[in-house]
């Protein structure tokens, strides 16, 4: 299904889409201040949620084809052991990423990163942007996202090459268009190789949804995730090294049990192209 659909065409469309709305705001409503959050998050929904929706549900017409042959909220049950296992895994992964990341840069830019870290997400103050920001966050966009990369992107460009280019190259333009590069990277990699496992995007769409809003709702966080300046750095180095270490044994782990899905996956593909041959 994803396989016989073009991501030049998807990315055609959302920029087409995303320069009508920008002529139609300045016509109607002038030039944006920077710190519009109506605007913003008007946008954000737009491009996050109505396109995407639009766009995939044609392609699922035109191939007629029901979206529920890669979305069934019944098939979760069998993985959600994956899923309690990945959630956790990810979130305290991504928290050590970040700090190795930061590490690694301060030597070479230490003002960019005294400037990163310094950096608190500011929410909006009107209630009601604030509430359409989380639900943007943790549920419209997880849900988005997972049909663009691990549906589109991770399908289209294994078929194109092989599935475990496709696997990583996916993973990698999920990295690119977050912060944190690194542990999206790793977060779309193994949500890709659970996608090939289970052929069902509800499962990482859960997982997605499940990880944002534990991060924008967690009520406490260990000492070592909160780091500020270039000295808590050093000083929050161990757990976070201890952190590191623990959760990439898991990943890494996960991702050798599962390593069939790449062989498997490409021995179907095979397959296919000679049977259409």
């Amino acid at each position: 299904m994803f396989e016989k659909m073009k991501i030049r065409y998807f990315v055609l469309s959302a920029v087409s889409l995303f320069l009508i709305c920008s002529i139609l705001y300045g016509i109607f409503m002038g030039k944006p201040s920077e710190m519009d959050p109506i605007s913003d998050v008007v946008f954000q929904y737009i491009m996050l949620g109505i396109f995407p929706i639009v766009w995939f549900g044609l392609q699922f017409k035109k191939q007629k084809q029901p979206i529920s042959n890669v979305v069934s909220t019944r098939g979760i049950k069998p993985y959600l052991k994956d899923v309690l296992i990945l959630v956790p895994t990810l979130i305290f992964f991504t928290y050590g990423a970040y700090w190795l990341t930061a590490f690694a840069l301060h030597g070479l830019f230490p003002n960019y990163v005294k400037d990163l870290l310094a950096d608190e997400m500011d929410m909006p103050s009107n209630k009601i942007v604030y509430v359409l920001t989380v639900l943007n966050g943790c549920l419209v966009g997880p849900i988005a996202e997972e049909f663009m990369f691990r549906g589109l992107l991770t399908k289209r460009l294994s078929d194109k090459t092989t599935v475990a280019w496709g696997t990583v190259l996916s993973s990698l333009i999920f990295g690119i268009f977050h912060a944190d590069i690194l542990g999206s990277f790793v977060f779309g990699f193994v949500l890709s190789v659970l996608f090939l496992k289970s052929n069902n995007l509800a499962v990482t769409m859960l997982i997605h949804i499940l990880f944002n809003s534990l991060v924008f709702v967690m009520p406490y966080t260990p000492k070592f995730i909160d780091i500020w300046t270039i000295s808590d750095l050093y000083e929050q180095m161990m757990p976070n090294i201890i952190c590191l270490v623990i959760t990439t044994t898991i990943l890494l782990t996960y991702a050798w049990k599962n390593g069939y899905v790449f062989r498997f996956n490409q021995k179907a593909q095979v397959n296919q192209i000679e049977k259409g041959a």
